[in-house]
Order: structure tokens, then C-alpha cells, then sequence
């Protein structure tokens, strides 16, 4: 009989050398209870001297140069793309300096604005430093 909080296993044998092995395919259900990181449901509060933003669901192939033309209105002073450390490809987020506070909160009001066909997220960054 299956709880509530079941996993779904999925067996396959694979004949590897001369020899064969079991592997295990783990699926967690819908019916699951796993949970959601509940950190940022909301967008974060603007925290005191905070001049960057986060930019996130960034198409794969965004350049600076697509970054800087969308944010045409505002002064940027640097950006900063997250790298998958394996691939070396964008993780599909970004986050962007502003030189003054103005170019801060223009940016921040084109949240969901679209860039490559994708509506992106435009929040306060949020200093994961002590």
C-alpha cells in the first residue's frame, strides 16, 4: 500500500562488461510532501546601500550587451553572470550594479518587462555576507 510521502522506484539491468548491474531510477511523487524553499516567496525588501539587482529566467545565450541595451534608462555600472562551474554555460541569472539609486529602482520596475521572449525577474539583491 502507498502513503502519502511514496517514491516511485524504477529498475533496469545493464549488462556492463560481463557482468550485469541493477540501477535504480528515484521519482518523487506529486502527492509528496517535499518542500519549497519558503526564503523568498515575495521579493526581498531593499536593504540599506544596496545598488545591485538580481535578473533572473535569463535566456541561456544573453549577452552584457542585451543586458545594458534593456536597461537602456539606467546608469549600470557592472554585471556580474552566474556560471555553471561543469559547463561553463549561464545558469540563466545575473546581477547587475547601478551606479546611483535611481537607475536602481527603474531597473527593479521593469520586473516581468520581457527580454528574448522570456518575462524577466528584477529584484533587490539580497547579500548572503554576514
Amino acid at each position: 500500500m502507498l502513503t502519502k510521502n511514496h517514491i516511485l522506484l524504477t529498475y533496469a539491468y545493464l549488462y556492463s562488461g560481463n557482468r550485469y548491474r541493477r540501477v535504480e531510477r528515484c521519482r518523487v511523487t506529486a502527492s509528496s510532501n517535499k518542500k519549497r524553499k519558503t526564503e523568498f516567496q515575495t521579493d526581498p525588501e531593499k536593504s540599506l546601500g544596496c545598488l545591485s539587482a538580481y535578473v533572473g529566467n535569463l535566456s541561456w545565450n544573453v549577452t552584457e550587451k542585451d543586458l545594458r541595451d534593456f536597461f537602456k534608462s539606467s546608469n549600470i555600472s557592472s554585471i556580474r553572470f552566474a556560471i555553471d562551474k561543469r559547463t561553463g554555460g549561464s545558469r540563466g541569472f545575473c546581477h547587475v550594479d547601478f551606479q546611483d539609486d535611481d537607475s536602481l529602482e527603474k531597473a527593479v520596475a521593469m520586473n516581468q518587462s520581457e527580454l528574448q521572449g522570456r518575462p524577466v525577474k528584477v529584484a533587490y539583491s539580497v547579500s548572503n555576507r554576514g
